[in-house]
């Protein structure tokens, strides 16, 4: 086999651009291609051979399936506590609720300055585009994902296979069970695990569309008779538990899909391929490359002189520099390195302490625990059972013929026996009745199962009791969460690092321009070149440190409080987050912000505020109107007062004439003269006391636009400022 792999020879060009890399291999090489991933395959599954037996019992368990005992007789109690299935509902409810938060699940950070705004725009549509994808594109994703997070508390570990071949499509995530991934149990990571199989079924119809659409060789694949036998308990046990039966109908082929390594261009260096089979045949449907960056020896020498000519100083040495670049560049290139492209994402929900890649769950954590308390249960309802069906022995004194003896209600038997001799051939089996310690260990068991799955009467939520403070009750939910916060978090960085992979996938597969439309039916626009950026952008929206939605919401509630007491906060921001927590449809119609952040919709002031507001107008009128007042009074005595003064000089002119004392002609001129200079100072004074009263009408309004202007209702700033929020 190894021979007629050596034989294959083609150019790291064709490999990099065939849709089937098996259509350009022999029959004898596509064969020993199938039967190398085969035997990976086998030795993978061998290696976790005692986990496969432990994952089968913990799926018993958790499915509550009920199987037919015969000891200690035919027909003997068999109950199975559900230890395992209530930790099981309990985590999902909460991390389902916790971690999707339909329609806003992923998010697109900004890292580093943003002058002109770019980075933040680019953020934006990366978010409402991937987050389009999630929900109106890829539709079973949310689906998927709650199967997941219903199997890994039971399992300990699931994955999500996410894939995108076809240019222009969108990414897909598929849920796999952990029992349909085969690797080498002794693996690290799925990253660094060389050999990693996805198995699943297909039926003919699926096989044949595929050749026809030229995905798939064209195979003979004979019958399935020697397809082996493996271990599917989703299958296996699901139809258990509904009781179903295997038809006689032949049924879809188990078709195995291998991430593994080949050196197909013959140059001592294996890339990374997936390869397609049959199981029952091993012969070959698929093989595509899983290229992601080709690094050649080339590449990596021309980053190293880019750099060097970058720092060197002296014209001689970035001369020297540059003219073996140009050398360089002249060099046919040699691979020396290629990263794969991955497409598996490992939820992981308790790290396993040996080491092994398959983590630990709650199948393993409680299934001993589970069948103990099933094995107490069973004994004393067999117990039970025993002391009331009254068994016993008949001695041959009673004289009673053979055979069973029943009776109907209120009946009396015959017997040729006196009661005394009767009384005394029969005896009664002697049985003990259900032992009080028994019932005290199943107690004990129960109690410390339900400690470690965090599933005790506050955390189901049973009433803890009527005289329990609220904030104790709220403590002992905190620290029954401890448990789920830390797999909370692992589930987290999981969901982070399968967003980063369709992030990737985007950034190979999508259009160069693409127009989606979001949930308000606007049309957005998304370029290829948006997801050329670092993928570690990219994050889900959940809170890591937050598990249940009422945690969240108390703390933000607390926040709400402060903000409303101690100034400082950004009131507008806190009501959206309290909004938010409690899940409230359509925050932007209940509380509209603006582009700066503030509320479109302007309070009215309080009514306290309103009653200030027309105490300071009614004062302010009844300035003006006394200093209008005063203004009239001023006028009126200085009219009187030139009128008194005409008055008096007419009578002196008059005086005067009479007694033909003076020039009438010379006197008049001279009081004319005089009456002039005096209209010339009541002028003066009557401007600077108008300029007075205009310096004092303009300090005052100033004063009341500074103070408290805005109670009248015309300016608005201080209200906004006072009660935005």
């Amino acid at each position: 086999m190894n021979s007629e792999l050596e034989t294959i020879n083609l150019k790291l060009g064709e490999l990099a651009t065939a849709a089937n890399i098996n259509e350009l291999l022999t029959d004898e090489q596509s064969g020993a291609v199938g039967r190398k991933c085969l035997e990976g395959y086998q030795n993978d599954r061998m290696s976790r051979y005692q986990w496969e037996r432990q994952m089968r019992d913990a799926f018993t368990l958790a499915l509550q399936i009920q199987e037919e005992k015969t000891f200690p007789w035919e027909g003997a109690s068999n109950i199975k506590h559900p230890l395992i299935t209530i930790a099981t509902l309990q985590w999902a409810s909460r991390a389902y609720s916790g971690l999707i938060k339909a329609p806003d699940i992923v998010r697109c950070r900004v890292v580093g300055e943003d002058g002109d705004g770019k980075k933040a725009a680019r953020a934006v549509r990366v978010s409402e585009h991937m987050n389009y994808q999630l929900i109106e594109q890829d539709e079973p994703w949310e689906e998927e994902h709650d199967k997941l997070l219903m199997t890994l508390p039971i399992i300990g570990s699931t994955f999500i296979k996410t894939t995108n071949t076809v240019p222009g499509n969108y990414p897909k995530g598929e849920h796999v069970l952990s029992s349909d991934l085969v690797m080498d149990y002794n693996a690290r990571s799925v990253a660094s695990c060389r050999r990693k199989t996805h198995r699943f079924n297909m039926w003919g119809n699926e096989i044949r569309e595929k050749v026809l659409m030229g995905y798939f060789t064209d195979n003979d694949l004979g019958d399935r008779a020697n397809e082996p036998d493996f271990y599917d308990p989703t299958k296996s046990l699901a139809d258990k538990r509904q009781g179903l039966s295997k038809t006689t109908e032949e049924g879809p082929r188990l078709t195995l899909e291998q991430h593994c390594y080949f050196d197909f261009d013959g140059d001592g260096y294996e890339e990374p391929y997936i390869v397609t089979f049959d199981l029952a045949s091993a012969k070959v449907h698929q093989i595509t490359n899983r290229f992601r960056h080709t690094h050649t020896e080339q590449s990596l020498k021309t980053i190293s002189l880019s750099k060097s000519i970058a720092l060197a100083k002296q014209p001689a040495q970035i001369e020297m520099l540059q003219k073996q670049l140009v050398e360089l560049r002249q060099q046919k290139p040699k691979v020396v390195k290629i990263e794969p492209n991955e497409h598996f994402t490992k939820y992981a929900f308790i790290p396993s302490p040996d080491g092994g890649i398959y983590d630990l769950g709650f199948g393993v954590l409680l299934g001993p625990l589970n069948r103990a308390v099933d094995t107490l249960i069973n004994e004393l309802v067999d117990s039970g059972k025993l002391q009331n069906q009254n068994s016993g022995f008949i001695g041959k004194g009673a004289k009673i013929p053979g055979g069973r003896l029943r009776f109907s209600f209120g009946e009396w038997k015959k017997v040729d026996v006196a009661g005394a001799t009767l009384r005394e051939s029969i005896v009664p089996l002697p049985v003990s009745p259900p032992s009080p310690v028994l019932f005290d260990l199943l107690g004990v068991l129960i109690s410390y199962g339900e400690k470690t799955a965090s599933v005790t009467e506050a955390m189901t939520g049973d009433n803890p009791g009527q005289n329990t403070p609220a904030y104790g009750w709220q403590q002992m939910l905190t620290q029954g969460m401890a448990v789920y916060s830390g797999i909370f978090k692992r589930v987290f960085r999981a969901m982070r690092s399968e967003f980063r992979i369709r992030y990737k996938l985007n950034a190979i597969y999508l259009n160069p321009q693409e127009y989606f439309s979001i949930s308000d039916g606007k049309d957005q626009k998304i370029f290829q070149s948006d997801y050329l950026g670092d993928p570690k952008d990219i994050r889900p929206t959940a809170d890591p440190n937050t598990v249940v939605s009422e945690d969240k919401t108390r703390k933000i509630a607390m926040i709400a409080e402060r903000a409303a007491k101690q100034p400082g906060y950004n009131k507008p921001k806190v009501e959206r987050l309290l909004l938010e927590s409690m899940q409230i449809e359509d925050p932007d119609e209940l509380f509209p912000l603006d582009d700066k952040g503030q509320p479109k919709i302007k309070l009215p002031p309080p009514p306290d505020f309103q009653l200030k507001a027309m105490e300071e107008q009614r004062k302010t009128l009844e300035a003006d109107n006394q200093k209008a007042k005063d203004q009239a009074d001023t006028k009126i005595a200085s009219a009187l007062a030139e009128a008194d003064i005409e008055l008096k000089q007419a009578q002196i002119v008059k005086i005067y004439a009479e007694a033909g004392a003076i020039d009438v002609k010379s006197m008049t001129e001279q009081l004319t003269a005089q009456t002039n200079r005096m209209n010339v100072q009541r002028q003066s004074m009557k401007d600077l006391g108008e300029l007075i009263g205009k310096e004092k009408d303009r300090k005052d309004a100033a004063s009341n636009k500074g103070n408290g202007g805005a109670m009248g209702g015309s300016s608005g700033n201080g209200v906004n400022q006072d009660y935005s929020g």
